[in-house]
């Protein structure tokens, strides 16, 4: 009786095993015949096929034996990437979701921009600059490293630029420049069309922002002049053109 049990677990054994082989053969042929359905999803800045490149999958890749041997992406040589992840739909069927770092502003530097992005890392030096994304004037450093954070000491100037860009996504402004006084940092200048914007320091940001909206809103397009936003305070918002005398 025991002989009969043991002869019965080592077919079953046998069995599960071969239906294993034929199951990794089936994927194996399933793949050699099929095309890989891939689609690249967030890719702004990088091509489908340097996506594809660096993750390492293409049309005629082996997507079984990929997932078995993979491994963590390097992205060093990618600086505007932040992740990629692999979604598998079936057998030769993927999406390839991209998380791009978003600029949130260019400082010049010896004569290239620094691309700065909204955790205060430099993710490029280029003179490629994209559209509605502000240079930051009035700043004093002596060196940076890409991949590494520029305001490691003063954190409050971050911190002003990043309010500055999130408020300017949130009321729809295009900010040209942003100025900083680097003997009054609490005197900061904005840029927009040819209005020059004094705001001060970024208490009641979002205040001033508001009244901003509204004031631009009522002036003459295409007017030049400057506009004084230091008071939150709509009674005390001055706009004085630049031909008044």
């Amino acid at each position: 009786m025991e002989k009969v049990r043991k002869r019965k677990n080592k077919t079953g054994k046998f069995v599960l095993l071969i239906i294993c082989l034929v199951f990794i053969l089936v994927i194996f042929a399933f793949q050699l015949i099929n095309v890989n359905i891939i689609t690249v999803i967030g890719n702004k800045i990088y091509s489908e096929e340097i996506i594809k490149n660096i993750v390492g999958i293409h049309e005629k890749t082996n997507l079984f034996v990929y997932k078995l041997a993979s491994k963590e992406l390097n992205l060093e040589e990618y600086p505007y990437i932040e992740n990629i992840d692999i979604k598998y739909r079936s057998f030769n069927n993927i999406d390839i979701v991209v998380t791009e770092k978003s600029v949130i502003s260019y400082i010049p530097y010896m004569g290239k921009y620094l691309c700065l992005s909204k955790d205060g890392t430099v993710i490029d030096y280029t003179n490629d600059l994209q559209v509605n994304i502000p240079i930051v004037h009035g700043l004093s450093f002596n060196h940076f490293v890409i991949g590494d954070k520029l305001f490691t000491d003063d954190t409050d100037i971050f911190k002003a630029i990043l309010e500055i860009s999130h408020k300017m996504k949130k009321f729809g402004f295009k900010i040209d420049y942003i100025d900083f006084n680097y003997n009054d940092p609490e005197q900061i200048i904005l840029k927009i069309d040819k209005i020059s914007i004094s705001i001060g320091n970024i208490n009641d940001i979002n205040r001033k922002f508001e009244l901003l909206k509204d004031l631009i809103g009522k002036l003459p397009e295409g007017v030049e002049g400057t506009i004084n936003l230091t008071d939150a305070d709509e009674r005390n918002i001055i706009f004085t053109p630049y031909n008044s005398k």
